[in-house]
């Protein structure tokens, strides 16, 4: 007995000793607050803070006995959304003989659980497993682990070995072997340590993954050009140069260079595999947070990403859900050119033209990523990272088969290169290779480029050229070995020789061969119209996992009930608390700190009769809260329903992006009519009239500013609508409330979890 409990004890302390110190904190709080079975108490709130992971350990057998012990743990783990850890434990006690009953139980629940959360949960703890088994090569597999591991091996094996070889030593050297597969949250991405405040280069490579994300944070456009290269660069001294040519080498042996065979020297890690080992160990939330930074730099962002362990294909879309951009496009209406702008517009619906660049060939000695960079801007900024020769192709081992976005956003001028917003992507590596990804992007792409770096007899033999070359969209291929071939027979075939070009020529060219087949182009899709096609061709897409559809129908509950109202009068059916009387209560609670209007009253009475009248207020907010309007019960019960917190954060982010689809048409209208109404008063008062239609005109433009100040809704309004109902709750309710008690919870929580409250 005694031995089993050491051994009960000691998978306990391995689970704990696995959680970083905000994990553990937040273990601690959750262990506090979770429901016990009938007859167990809470551990004491003041034995636990104090207590070391040993000392846990302890607390947990000596309060919970050994079997609910190993239930509390596995529950909290869950709640503080550590699932893999609460599945480790599980398999651990399995081992050293603890009780498998629950776990049957376990089982059969999750047979009843969605397929979608199923695949994503079993898929991540795979992964999990079989990475582990990449470093443990060495040890020897029973019968049925063997077995196990060919029914999740993808149809190439050998393929998947080779692959597997760079990848598992990549996240070795970074010291990512705990982050892999997406266990990187946004706390660890915005860690601080001392080479970032020294500004000092990083001295060893474990150190670049987090150097990477300090100058993320800061947007320093240089992240993508670190390397740490630690002795290897190191040339030897002028006197040992001198000693070793003087007495070992002739003239001859010096200056004529004899080919010897090339030996494995370890090379320095390429940047873009620190960036993408980094996006293959992060979570949603933080792949999010990352790919944000990136676009603000003006980086491409990855669009498809094959799994380096099981050769499937990622498209981040919900990573992609929170860029931003913002253009002016010129529209002609007859003989009149209007100037439209797009102000900080989610970029995922907007429907956007899309210019695809593939190579076909093993190597071309011209870059696509540096035509692009060209075509993209005139200045010196590379949106693709730039692969200056061969070798530095070669030693990049994770963007093979990655397809890279950006988008060229115009200001509305006349030397804009082109006159709409255009997505560009790129693929990576020999486009024969990746025929998923080429299929994807020749149906979403309305013209595609291709650099031809092959013979004369593999064009004739590519079935692939073939493809493009039967397809009713336009095609520009350029041609590595020729010049002097541009020609206009072909209305939407046009070949380039790019031979002898500089890039500023060739750019222009480009150019202007696609502004010809744009003018003509179909319509176009936007980047949520893509994942229908995604699905298609079996790409993994995050939106898809349980948790994200499980928010997205919670959000769409909440938006039914939003569209029935007027956008204008929202705020004042379905938010009632943040009006009249908020701004009421907050002119009282101003002037009890500022004293103006005092008279010939005393100071206390004063202060009292505005604190009596704070109360009136409230009370009157609380009258309110009896009788919720349907918006505020389907928020609450969305919140409360949601047992983990990163739940929360996607029901609040797709409530977010949907919010934001709603005002968006709106507001541009109403802005585009405020700019009209004061320029009309501007001119009319330089003027110095003083006819009516001026003051019409004013009246008016303060109707638009009130109407566009009463249109602006985002969740946070949602938010603080919460947050007046739970002062009111805590000044007028004399009865102890639930949902007085439920909110305090739901708001650290969400704090903790980085998200902005106000």
């Amino acid at each position: 007995m005694h031995r089993m409990e050491s051994t009960l004890k000691a998978c306990l302390l391995h689970i704990l000793e696995d959680l970083l110190e905000e994990e553990l904190v937040k273990f601690k709080f959750q262990l506090t607050n979770i429901t016990l079975a009938e007859g167990y108490n809470h551990i004491p709130r003041g034995t636990i803070q104090q207590a070391i992971p040993v000392r846990l350990a302890e607390l947990l057998i000596q309060y919970y006995g050994e079997e609910y012990s190993k239930t509390v743990t596995q529950e909290v783990l869950k709640a503080i959304n550590q699932r893999n850890l609460a599945e480790s434990l599980c398999q651990a006690t399995e081992k050293c003989g603890s009780s498998t009953e629950k776990v049957a139980k376990k089982t059969n629940k999750r047979k009843q659980e969605d397929k979608a959360g199923l695949n994503e949960d079993k898929w991540q703890l795979t992964m999990s497993k079989r990475f582990k088994n990449i470093f443990q090569t060495k040890s020897k597999k029973t019968p049925n682990e063997t077995a196990s591991h060919r029914d999740t091996q993808p149809v190439n094996n050998k393929e998947e070995s080779i692959q597997n070889e760079h990848f598992p030593d990549l996240i070795k050297r970074l010291n990512l072997e705990s982050y892999y597969p997406k266990k990187m949250t946004k706390v660890n991405s915005l860690l601080i340590n001392k080479t970032f405040l020294h500004g000092t280069q990083p001295s060893t490579e474990e150190e670049l993954p987090f150097c990477f994300l300090e100058k993320l944070l800061v947007l320093d456009c240089h992240l993508r050009y670190q390397v740490y290269r630690g002795n290897r660069d190191r040339t030897p001294t002028v006197s040992q140069t001198l000693r070793t040519t003087e007495l070992e080498k002739s003239f001859e042996d010096f200056f004529i260079v004899k080919e010897t065979q090339s030996t494995t020297v370890p090379t320095c890690i390429h940047p873009m595999d620190i960036q993408m080992a980094i996006f293959h160990c992060a979570d949603d939330f933080t792949r999010q947070y990352i790919l944000t930074k990136l676009s603000i730099c003006q980086f491409a962002l990855p669009l498809l990403v094959p799994n380096p362990c099981n050769f499937q294909i990622e498209f981040p879309l919900w990573s992609l859900r929170q860029i931003r951009r913002s253009w002016r496009e010129v529209e002609k209406i007859g003989w009149e050119k209007k100037i439209r702008s797009y102000n900080n517009q989610l970029i995922s619906w907007q429907p956007i033209h899309t210019v695809s660049f593939i190579r076909i060939g093993n190597y071309a000695s011209t870059s696509k990523s540096q035509i692009l960079n060209s075509v993209l801007s005139k200045s010196k900024h590379d949106h693709f990272f730039l692969h200056h020769s061969r070798e530095d192709n070669n030693r990049c081992l994770l963007v093979d088969g990655m397809v890279e976005i950006c988008w060229f956003c115009p200001g509305g001028r006349a030397k804009d290169r082109f006159e709409n917003c255009i997505a560009f992507t790129n693929l990576h590596g020999n486009a024969e290779i990746h025929e998923r990804q080429v299929r994807f992007l020749q149906e979403v792409s309305w013209v595609t480029v291709i650099l031809l770096a092959t013979s004369d007899f593999d064009i004739m033999n590519s079935s692939l050229l073939l493809e493009f070359w039967n397809s009713p969209k336009p095609l520009i291929c350029l041609f590595e070995n020729a010049e002097n071939i541009m020609d206009k027979n072909y209305v939407h075939k046009v070949r380039i020789g790019i031979k002898n070009l500089n890039k500023i020529e060739l750019a222009d060219k480009i150019t202007v061969t696609l502004a010809q087949m744009l003018k003509k182009s179909g319509s176009p899709y936007s980047l949520s119209n893509w994942a229908n096609m995604a699905r298609k061709y079996e790409f993994i897409i995050d939106e898809d996992q349980r948790d994200c559809q499980e928010a997205g129908k919670k959000a769409d509950i909440l938006m039914d009930i939003l569209r029935k109202v007027k956008l204008s009068e929202i705020k004042g059916k379905l938010l009632p608390l943040q009006g009249g009387l908020w701004h009421d209560w907050c002119k009282k609670d101003k002037e009890l700190h500022q004293l103006q209007e005092k008279g010939n009253k005393s100071i206390e009475q004063y202060k009292n009769g505005i604190e009596k009248e704070k109360l009136k207020i409230r009370c009157e907010q609380y009258h309110k809260v009896i009788n919720l309007n349907d918006l505020m019960k389907a928020l609450l019960e969305s919140l409360q329903s949601h047992l983990e917190t990163h739940t929360e954060l996607y029901f609040l982010q797709a409530l977010s992006m949907s919010m934001d689809q709603l005002t968006t048409t709106e507001l541009e209208k109403l802005h585009q009519r405020h700019s009209s109404l004061l320029a009309q008063v501007r001119t009319e008062k330089q003027k110095q009239s003083k006819r009516d239609s001026l003051r019409c005109w004013e009246a008016e433009l303060e109707a638009v500013s009130k109407e566009i100040s009463d249109s602006t809704l985002g969740i946070e309004h949602l938010l603080r609508e919460l947050g007046q109902i739970y002062e009111a709750l805590e000044e007028a309710s004399s009865q102890t409330n639930t949902l007085f008690l439920s909110l305090p919870q739901m708001a650290a929580d969400l704090m903790i979890s980085r998200l902005p409250l106000n």
